[in-house]
């Protein structure tokens, strides 16, 4: 029995995109087999100690803590992605979460990505006191839920970065309404130690630099 693939272009009712190569197997009533999406990040925003009522929307990303002048500046991002294109009912089996490094200054640093408290966080709006106008994390810096992360190491190297969130997707797509919404940063007890990376951004993304993005096999 031979086999035929298809590359399908979903498009969101927001408009974006997501590749996703789906596999068919011809004639009969075949059995199912994993389909890979590309989704991207299609919300990301800096949080910045330093100036904490300052939207840092459209820049680069960093992660971590660095000296700047004479204070010392902790640095959190936030990531979303929408993964409605994954009907319901499916099955995640890998969620990868992809992104550019343009800068490091000590590779090799523990770092998390952990759940958003908050699914309403607005990029254009977001800083290190609030989630969008007038409406204030509990704690500066975002509220994330500690039960819900992934332990990830600081990168090392310029170029594309993976790291393995199949736990913190699957969560997202089976109970938080097929939402992906994480921020990166330091374990709390590190983020007194200096070291920061810094990562492109969607907005800032091109070819050879892309923005985020999440690739989810499913079946």
């Amino acid at each position: 029995m031979s086999s035929r693939y298809k590359g399908v272009l979903a498009v969101h009712p927001s408009g974006d995109c997501a590749w996703y190569l789906a596999s068919r197997q011809s004639g009969g009533t075949g059995t199912a087999t994993p389909t890979t999406v590309e989704i991207p990040i299609t919300a990301d925003v800096e949080l910045n100690s330093n100036e904490p009522t300052s939207n840092k929307n459209a820049q680069n990303l960093h992660v971590g803590r660095q000296v700047v002048g004479n204070l010392f500046v902790i640095y959190r991002s936030l990531l979303f992605a929408d993964m409605s294109v994954i009907p319901s009912g499916k099955t995640i089996t890998s969620g990868q979460l992809i992104g550019y490094c343009t800068s490091f200054s000590v590779g090799g640093q523990a770092m998390l990505l952990r759940e958003m408290a908050q699914l309403g966080w607005n990029e254009f709006r977001a800083t290190w006191l609030q989630y969008a106008t007038g409406l204030s994390w509990i704690h500066p810096g975002g509220d994330t839920l500690t039960d819900g992360q992934v332990p990830v190491t600081s990168p090392s190297s310029l170029g594309l970065k993976t790291f393995d969130v199949t736990g913190l997707v699957r969560n997202g797509y089976e109970n938080r309404g097929k939402q992906f919404s994480v921020c990166m940063m330091k374990p709390e007890a590190d983020e007194g130690i200096a070291g920061y990376a810094t990562f492109r951004d969607h907005e800032n993304g091109f070819d050879l630099q892309p923005g985020w993005k999440l690739r989810i096999t499913y079946q």
